[in-house]
């Protein structure tokens, strides 16, 4: 083992790591060598060869985010390699609920125990994990092919569904694969409830061996109510020292200083009429800010085919609005805009973090979560009345 010390990081899915992840990469090299772990999807994406040149990336090695035995092996030894190939110092990934980020606590805690793991903040958090369980679930039923079953019937049937899942990547496959089953605070694809004192009880979060950062003081109260036992630390994210830098090294460029509003719809909603709704939004926001250019961007992450029939009905009646890639960083996106429209995305979050932008959580269409972003209401406008869309630049 290469003696000298190292920080090993893992960022998460690559439409993550121009949010959170490389704000706090920045930070690091100033002063540290780093070890990428990265999703081997990272290997397509147009911005890796920057990624891979940044000063005082060591090494960089992949995994493949997949729930097969075969998977799961090769998962166990490659960051077994890495954990015997490189000391470190801390160890940096997101929320070990998933499962990638587990398998690199486990091991860590066993390989190199003395190591300090920090579990960061990745996205926007939810201020109700009860609630967001029964948005994903309603999201399974809508999506459900066999329509004539009675709803009831299919929520139980989601509700099975992905409790096998979880049974099946958390329990069954490492305890097959890691001689010992997983325990996250929550279960990722239905988190009703809190397992804080199962993953505990494994031997985390005992000591200031693991801690748990965050940025967001809104959700801080909940985060340490709902998961009893672990303590999330509020702390400050350096950002603005960083975005000119950051944006220029990747995009090459400076940034966009022409008028323009960028829309960020969210995944996964269904509601009738819903591209009426959308082109009465867009119609307000030409006639009250005549010289603003108009995009939209959908999440990189999910197919969505609905979402985007919808902007396509709107795109034909408001033909000069331009769809941009589903590969174009959010980073990139709000550094250009002035305006940065959408519902409950975890863009409007992160975009409150950036100086001087407008940014709207659109609570105009009956979602479940809807007002999920009110909380933020200090950094962002919170509307729930189309008429306040006229009125941005008073606030």
């Amino acid at each position: 083992m290469n003696k000298k010390k190292y920080i090993l990081f893992h960022p998460g899915p690559i439409h993550h790591f121009f949010f959170i992840p490389i704000m706090l990469i920045w930070n690091l090299i100033k002063k540290n060598e780093i070890i990428l772990i990265l999703d081997s999807s990272y290997k397509d994406n147009k911005y890796f060869s920057k990624i891979k040149s940044l000063p005082k990336i060591k090494d960089i090695f992949f995994i493949e985010e997949k729930n097969s035995f075969k998977n799961y092996s090769s998962l166990k030894k490659t960051i077994s390699k890495v954990l015997m190939s490189y000391e470190f110092s801390e160890i940096y990934t997101h929320d070990p609920s998933y499962v990638y980020s587990y398998a690199l606590v486990l091991l860590s805690k066993r390989i190199q125990p003395d190591a300090k793991r920090t579990y960061f903040q990745v996205a926007r958090d939810v201020n109700s994990y009860p609630k967001e369980a029964e948005i994903k679930i309603n999201i399974l039923v809508q999506n459900f092919k066999v329509k004539f079953f009675p709803e009831i019937l299919i929520r139980q049937i989601m509700k099975l569904k992905v409790s096998l899942k979880f049974l099946i990547a958390f329990k069954l496959l490492p305890l097959l694969t890691f001689g010992n089953t997983f325990a996250p605070w929550t279960n990722p694809y239905y988190p009703k409830y809190s397992y804080a004192n199962k993953f505990i009880d494994k031997g985390f979060c005992l000591n200031d061996q693991d801690q748990i950062i965050f940025f967001d003081e809104n959700v801080i109260d909940y985060m340490n109510e709902f998961f009893q036992g672990l303590k999330f630390n509020l702390t400050k994210l350096e950002f603005e020292n960083n975005l000119q830098e950051i944006y220029s090294y990747f995009f090459d460029d400076c940034v966009n200083k022409s008028p323009l509003i960028s829309i960020f719809p969210t995944w996964g909603t269904f509601k009738k009429n819903l591209d009426a709704d959308w082109l009465d939004i867009i119609m307000e926001l030409k006639k009250n800010y005549p010289d603003h250019k108009i995009q939209i961007k959908f999440h990189p992450g999910v197919k969505d085919k609905f979402i985007e029939d919808v902007f396509i009905k709107v795109s034909e009646k408001v033909p000069d609005i331009e769809i941009l890639s589903r590969n174009t960083p959010a980073f990139k996106i709000i550094s250009d805009s002035s305006i940065i429209i959408g519902d409950t995305s975890t863009v409007l979050w992160f975009a409150t973090f950036f100086a001087n932008k407008i940014v709207c959580s659109l609570d105009l269409f009956g979602f479940n979560d809807g007002d999920c972003l009110k909380i933020y209401s200090e950094k962002l406008n919170y509307i729930d009345d189309i008429n306040q869309l006229g009125l941005l630049n008073k606030r």
